[in-house]
């Protein structure tokens, strides 16, 4: 499955640190996309709009991800990190998916899976906060989606 992500907002950059959302693709945990909002993020959204490289339909089972801003163990305490999030297939709630507080890779399966083709819109609104220590802002280093590929 081929997708574009984009989100709903992205954190200015600071000093060397960019916090695009492209970042989430780049397999390295010490790059993140951070959410733009004033306040923790409650309400911003990442997105996978299906493009290309698929038949008719695939199905998706599942997110892997990197929560928070796992550069190193003091950025990932001091950054927000999603505690849950909704999925949204065009416009229409799936389900709540919580996530563990750890900066090591987890994985969330869809139940059932969910079937998307070219031009769907498969939406990840963030619900719920573990707060950072520091910084409001909150942060995914990596994210995949898995299944029919």
């Amino acid at each position: 499955m081929n997708w574009e992500l984009r989100s709903s907002s992205v954190l200015a950059p600071q000093k060397d640190n960019t916090y695009e959302t492209k970042n989430m693709e780049d397999g390295n945990a010490k790059t993140a996309w951070c959410e733009g909002a004033d306040d923790d993020g409650c309400g911003e959204w990442f997105e996978c709009v299906f493009v290309k490289g698929m038949g008719k339909e695939a199905v998706c089972s599942g997110i892997s991800l990197t929560n928070g801003y796992a550069k190193n163990e003091a950025a990932w305490k001091e950054n927000s990190r999603v505690r849950t999030l909704r999925v949204e297939l065009n416009g229409k709630p799936l389900q709540e998916i919580a996530l563990r507080d750890t900066m090591y890779p987890q994985h969330a399966t869809f139940r059932p899976g969910i079937k998307v083709k070219i031009g769907d819109r498969l939406r990840f609104v963030i619900t719920s906060v573990y707060r950072g220590s520091k910084y409001a802002d909150t942060a995914i280093s990596d994210m995949t989606l898995t299944g029919a590929h």
